[in-house]
């Protein structure tokens, strides 16, 4: 049996520079709307990788959201698509 707070957390690799991206994303597929009469919620998060750069910009997207995790990953192409 679920609870009613059940939430299915969906992952989405990103690069740290692509905000506008992941707004997009957050306006459109990954809105949380709930599932099965309200007893699951999706909740989408992004990891991205740290790039000094756009450290400040992460911090507070961060604190906005509430939906990016920051990896020690190279944020590169290889490793991340949106």
């Amino acid at each position: 049996s679920l609870s009613s707070s059940s939430i299915v957390p969906i992952v989405v690799l990103s690069e740290a520079k692509n905000l506008d991206v992941r707004d997009a994303i957050r306006r459109t597929w990954a809105f949380e709307q709930p599932f099965r009469n309200g007893t699951i919620r999706f909740k989408v998060f992004f990891l991205v990788g740290t790039d000094d750069f756009v450290l400040e910009r992460l911090r507070t997207e961060q604190l906005l959201f509430d939906d990016t995790i920051r990896l020690s990953l190279p944020d590169t192409d290889s490793f991340l698509a949106y």
